[in-house]
């Protein structure tokens, strides 16, 4: 199981066996480097523990318990879970401030205590069987003790969200451990799931502006603070965006030396300025920075190594630009990368998290009733197909402005009698707050906010974060996604939050160190320009892939006729370009499985 994962780890390794317990780690050692071999094993030698990711307030945790009286032997982040396991119990969550995945054996009465970190950070999978539980932090090394298979169900799930939803995996039988939940199993094999936090106090923030713009100002920078600490080179993701340029002008307040930075240019994507707006910020605080150009073809190698690497496949293109910087950042030595992922999410930068304005799809959607945006959906269905499913329902409508996929496209090339219906459930199931309103949150915004946090969020952007930062071997940090951050944002009134613009008190803070140009440009996503090359200049490459190679899994759900006639017709193919790469990425993958 270790083995097949050693891309995560690559630095050390370690097992631990008692009786039918069996603990294994492959350490990518950032805190510690030396000292800090897992597993680890408290004083008393009843505790056994391994973990994946950090802990990042591990120097006040260590203080206060080695007052207590505990004994440490390490200089390890991850001990002071032991320690605080044997003062506090389960409660020993509430006091950790980092991401985090792990498992602690306690041989005394022979049970496992697994969890997973607030937001999702990290990743927990895990197999139950009548005979054993296996867990791990990478469904490759689950596989290689649990057979399993990839079904329909989750297959339409991908294809129509771009990622697995909820504590579903790719694979039969392989689940997650969801953001903010802990497990435990006992010596009888019996699994109890818990959750220990969620976001539940909302719009409860009472005081000024300024004094909320201090208080943000004053977390923002602690969080950065704590997640400068590593033993080993690190840098940062800036792509000229307000959130990683606020990260890295933060970080540069903190640092003697100058901080690495890393963007990347997409060529044919004319509307980015990506690298434009990095070198701003770059030359303000003379960071060593690095821009990377990419072409199509680069994207294509790049993908084809990381295919071979990944356990799941995800179809947002980020994940290219992700692992291309993060291994070019790893050969110039850098271990760990700090990246702006969450800002979007706790200070409401989403086009979706705000009212639609008329006569946009989405406005139909939220706002007449069932038979008149039926009715005319169905209209609007002759001229402009995607806009017409859009305007049917709120919940298709925020599936599609998140995914991209190409609903018509999608359901007229699948076998399945019934194709729209499957994805049509898929989009009701994932985004059924829009519909179920939650009691405590009166803000129409931060119920918008919340469903991408618990969903979009873990599943997607740090899903494909981790993924693609260790399939370098890099650790990706997220300050943005400090706890206290997350409920400090829902506990201000959405006025104070927002200032009724995206990211506005966030802005206030972040405008003080940088420059202006930044806050005037059009928002642009960390991707390649999807349409120009996978619906256009990279579409005889998906064509021979999905009609000269496609597997088992595709062969039966996919009408080639159609799906040749859709890659033959450029305004279509162009259209479908999300959902192009998505099938390209899936079938590439899956055919990777089986050698």
């Amino acid at each position: 199981m270790t083995n097949s994962m050693i891309h995560r780890g690559p630095d050390d390794d370690g097992i631990f066996v008692e009786g039918a317990l069996g603990i294994g780690m492959r350490r990518l050692s950032i805190i510690d480097v030396e000292g800090g071999h897992q597993p680890l094993t408290n004083e008393k030698g009843n505790l056994h523990l391994v973990m994946n990711g950090e802990i990042y307030n591990y120097i006040e945790l260590r203080a206060d318990l080695t007052a207590k009286g505990h004994k440490f032997s390490t200089g390890s982040d991850a001990e002071v879970i032991l320690h605080l396991y044997e003062d506090k119990g389960f409660n020993a969550l509430e006091e950790l401030n980092g991401m985090f995945a792990f498992a602690l054996y306690d041989s005394n009465d022979r049970s496992l205590w697994i969890a997973r970190d607030r937001l999702g950070i990290k990743p927990l999978f895990f197999a139950k069987t009548s005979e054993y539980f296996a867990f791990s932090s990478d469904i490759k090394s689950l596989r290689t003790q649990y057979p399993s298979f990839i079904s329909w169900e989750r297959t339409i799930e991908y294809l129509t969200l771009g990622y697995i939803p909820e504590e579903h995996t790719m694979w039969d039988g392989i689940s997650k451990l969801r953001p903010g939940n802990y497990a435990t199993i006992n010596s009888h094999g019996e699994v109890k799931i818990s959750p220990y936090w969620n976001i539940n106090n909302f719009e409860t923030w009472h005081g000024s502006l300024n004094e909320a713009e201090e208080q943000l100002e004053n977390l923002l920078n602690d969080a950065v603070k704590l997640q400068l600490r590593t033993d080993v080179p690190f840098g940062a993701f800036l792509s000229g965006g307000i959130d990683s340029s606020a990260i890295v002008a933060m970080a540069s307040g903190q640092l003697r030396e100058p901080l690495k930075t890393f963007t990347i240019d997409f060529e044919g994507k004319e509307s980015s300025d990506d690298s434009f707006f990095a070198k701003q910020v770059s030359a303000r605080y003379a960071t060593e920075h690095f821009n990377l150009k990419m072409s199509s073809q680069d994207a294509m190698m790049a993908l084809d190594e990381l295919l071979s690497i990944i356990d799941e496949p995800l179809g947002d293109s980020a994940l290219i630009p992700v692992y291309t910087l993060s291994k070019f950042a790893r050969e110039q030595g850098v271990k760990v990368l700090l990246n702006g992922a969450g800002g979007d999410e706790i200070f409401g930068g989403y086009a979706r998290h705000w009212k639609p304005r008329f006569p946009t799809p989405a406005w139909v959607a939220e706002n007449l009733p069932q038979p008149f945006r039926t009715g005319l959906a169905k209209t609007w269905s002759v001229f402009q197909p995607q806009r017409g499913i859009r305007a049917s329902d709120p919940r298709i409508s925020w599936g599609v402005s998140i995914s991209g996929v190409d609903i018509d496209a999608l359901s007229d090339i699948l076998k399945h009698n019934d194709a729209f219906g499957e994805i049509s459930r898929t989009l009701f199931s994932e985004h059924s707050a829009l519909v179920e309103r939650d009691a405590n949150i009166n803000s129409y915004s931060y119920q918008r906010m919340l469903m991408d946090i618990k969903n979009y969020l873990p599943d997607n952007i740090l899903s494909l974060t981790d993924k693609a930062t260790m399939a370098a071997s890099v650790e990706g940090r997220v300050p943005l996604l400090d706890h206290r951050l997350v409920e400090f944002a829902f506990a201000l009134p959405q006025k104070t939050n927002l200032l009724d613009s995206p990211k506005g008190l966030f802005k206030k803070v972040a405008g003080k160190l940088l420059p202006q140009e930044i806050f005037n440009r059009k928002k642009e996503g960390f991707n390649p320009p999807d349409q120009g090359w996978f619906g256009q200049s990279l579409k005889s490459v998906i064509s021979d892939e999905l009609l000269g190679n496609s597997g088992g899994i595709l062969s039966n759900m996919i009408d080639f006729k159609k799906l040749e006639k859709l890659l033959n017709d450029p305004k279509r193919a162009k259209h479908a370009a999300t959902t192009l790469y998505s099938l390209y990425l899936f079938n590439k993958w899956h055919r990777k499985q089986a050698n």
